[in-house]
């Protein structure tokens, strides 16, 4: 039986986390909604807006600062 690599865990564990984003506020991980703009992150409440790389693959362009509250 062949071992599993390193380099095949990794992949694997990333292939898993196709759209999630991480929150950069709590640091947290979240499944953002196919096509969604913005997102609000439920564990702190910032709301972020989000860009999709292509269909499967969000990214968070920045937060939306008029709607953070300190």
């Amino acid at each position: 039986m062949a071992k599993k690599t390193g380099k095949t865990k990794d992949s694997e564990k990333a292939k898993s986390r196709i759209g999630e984003v991480r929150c950069l506020n709590c640091f947290e991980r979240y499944r953002v909604p196919p096509k969604a703009e913005k997102f609000t992150c439920p564990s702190c409440g910032w709301e972020w807006r989000v860009s999709w790389v292509n269909p499967k693959l969000a990214k968070i362009r920045g937060p939306m600062w008029d709607r953070i509250r300190y």
